[in-house]
């Protein structure tokens, strides 16, 4: 997979981590305004407890302001077209451990970023699928002019999920073939957490054009509306989370990062 990123590459656009990544969202808001006009419209909001700024406010000032860590951050080159859909389950597990199948392709023929299908696999693990097989809980309450939202899972959360979610970059960084893919590329881990954040937050317009029913392990239906705040919500805390330990220079702790979306797994 990672021999064939690296058989062709071209130049970074200008911009490019901007228009593609952020740009992706923030395209969309308008979908989720006009269906939750009171979650995303608010400039403040606190999820599970965690007082937050609305995603798009933080994502617009790193545009503004943030020019120099995108820069940063942006990818080396383009390389040979992305899969574009790179989740769990478009992948099939053979017997040995490289023995797998990438699946379903999205067929975009345009040169593009790697990080881009590891983050959708990263994303799939942590919020996609369990919301998916799991079904969201999302409780609400006011406190003047600033929602509150709990959000959980009505089942337990899988703890082999999250225990491969949280590995899943040090397994990355084992691979001698990823070295070999990012090795003019040091600041590809990065862009791999806000590039997660980001299939979170692009993902909650998506979930409201696709009416086929989804049911969770209890063959409960988890309408279209509440898988979209689901991953908002989720996508909120991540950013946020990600902008602050950005502006403040922290270390990007992606335990810790991760952790802010993934409950304490109670089942195997």
């Amino acid at each position: 997979m990672a021999g064939g990123y690296g058989t062709d590459s071209v130049p970074v656009p200008p911009g490019h981590l901007a228009d593609v990544h952020i740009g992706r969202f923030l395209r969309r808001l308008p979908t989720l305004e006009r269906a939750f006009p009171d979650a995303v419209r608010a400039d403040r909001l606190v999820i599970n407890g965690v007082p937050c700024e609305s995603a798009q406010n933080v994502l617009r000032r790193l545009l503004d302001h943030g020019g120099h860590r995108l820069a940063r951050m942006s990818p080396a080159r383009l390389m040979f077209p992305a899969h574009g859909d790179a989740n769990i389950r478009n992948t099939l597990i053979g017997v040995g451990p490289s023995d797998f199948r990438i699946i379903d392709p999205r067929g975009s023929t345009a040169h593009w970023d790697p990080v881009y299908d590891l983050a959708k696999t990263l994303f799939s693990l942590t919020v996609w699928d369990p919301m998916l097989r799991l079904g969201p809980d999302i409780r609400q309450r006011s406190d003047g002019d600033t929602p509150h939202y709990e959000i959980a899972y009505r089942h337990p959360f899988y703890g082999g999920y999250r225990s491969v979610a949280l590995e899943y970059q040090s397994w990355l960084d084992s691979l001698p073939m990823m070295a070999d893919l990012f090795a003019k590329d040091p600041y590809w881990q990065e862009r791999l957490l806000l590039t997660h954040d980001l299939h979170v937050l692009a993902e909650a317009p998506c979930r409201l054009s696709d009416r086929k029913p989804k049911l969770d392990l209890s063959e409960r239906e988890s309408p279209p509306e509440e898988l979209a705040v689901g991953h908002y919500l989720w996508g909120t805390l991540l950013i946020n989370d990600l902008a602050t330990r950005l502006a403040e220079h922290r270390d990007l702790d992606r335990h810790a990062h991760l952790s802010s979306a993934l409950p304490a797994a109670v089942s195997a």
